[in-house]
């Protein structure tokens, strides 16, 4: 039972984290997204306690992310850049049987963040291409604009896990 409640405590406390530390950020995109470590905690559950944990802190995140600022231009893009966004962060717990923190960390930012940018991506293709210049396709606008805030969100979490999971290994470990 004990277990049970820990790992609750531990999702909660990650996606609490999370969602703080989405208000802390470097810069703001015009039409949504930001440069935050949203994707920290939930890259180091999913590492800790694998993909569908992870899943259910990133659906708690979206939620919450929707609810202190987001906002929707239609049912299927409210459910694609909130909840289905921050649950697919997850997939970077598939690197969870890595034995070295730092490519385990790295490859987790390389899939989670990636995982994450292809449904903004698809999300902006279908909902937000009325913002690409005239000349320019949808598909490419759409690119260009979640890579500005993703890329430099995937480089600041790859610098940030590692020393994370190996601080957070050494102190599980008693050491």
């Amino acid at each position: 039972m004990f277990t049970n409640l820990r790992l609750l405590l531990e999702i909660a406390v990650s996606a609490g984290l999370a969602t703080g530390l989405s208000l802390l950020t470097l810069f703001r995109m015009p039409q949504g997204g930001s440069v935050t470590l949203v994707m920290l905690p939930l890259l180091y559950l999913s590492l800790r306690h694998g993909v569908a944990v992870g899943c259910g802190a990133g659906f708690l995140v979206g939620v919450a992310q929707y609810l202190v600022g987001g906002f929707f231009v239609h049912p299927i893009q409210l459910v694609m850049d909130y909840p289905l966004a921050f649950t697919v962060v997850a997939l970077g717990g598939l690197a969870r049987k890595i034995e070295y923190a730092y490519i385990s960390a790295i490859i987790a930012v390389v899939v989670g963040g990636t995982a994450r940018f292809g449904v903004h991506f698809s999300s902006g293709i279908v909902f937000f291409g009325h913002y690409a210049p005239k000349d320019q396709p949808v598909w490419l606008y759409s690119l260009i604009y979640n890579a500005a805030y993703l890329l430099p969100e995937m480089l600041f979490c790859a610098i940030l896990l590692p020393p994370v999971l190996r601080r957070m290994r050494s102190a599980i470990d008693g050491g």
